[in-house]
């Protein structure tokens, strides 16, 4: 396998991950959603800082974050490709091997602050808790 249909694997497995995990918590069992959920300031809800990509509320929210995730990851993935000029040299190190340290880091950098500074609030699934509408609260 190439590398560029590696590159292409690496980005269609991770976004099926979402999609899979996602559907199975849509369709299947909500209750999951609000298990892998991120608690705010709370230590039962440190898992959340690693399950929080994965939690989507519904189909609107699944659809709406795909499509930067395959269009931003597919710039990340192939931006050595795009880049490619006369002359310039491609071989560059291997942007898994570079991007793998960061990766965690990054989670846990983004989880880590959305964990410290969010609301004290989970977000339940549908089966729990229906949605109300946004102005609801102002009449």
């Amino acid at each position: 396998m190439g590398s560029v249909a590696a590159r292409a694997v690496v980005l269609l497995a991770s976004t099926g991950l979402i999609w899979a995990v996602s559907l199975y918590g849509i369709l299947l069992d909500p209750g999951m959603l609000y298990d892998l959920a991120l608690l705010p300031r709370r230590a039962d809800g440190l898992p959340g800082v690693i399950g929080m990509p994965f939690v989507h509320r519904s189909w609107a929210h699944l659809l709406a974050n795909s499509g930067p995730l395959l269009v931003l990851g597919a710039l990340v993935l192939f931006r050595r490709h795009l880049k490619s000029r006369p002359g310039q040299e491609k071989c560059q190190p291997s942007l898994v091997r570079r991007a793998a340290p960061l990766v965690p880091r990054e989670v846990g950098n983004c989880g880590g602050s959305q964990w410290r500074d969010g609301r004290s609030f989970r977000h339940r699934p549908p089966a729990v808790a229906p949605v109300r509408p946004a102005l609801g609260r102002f009449r």
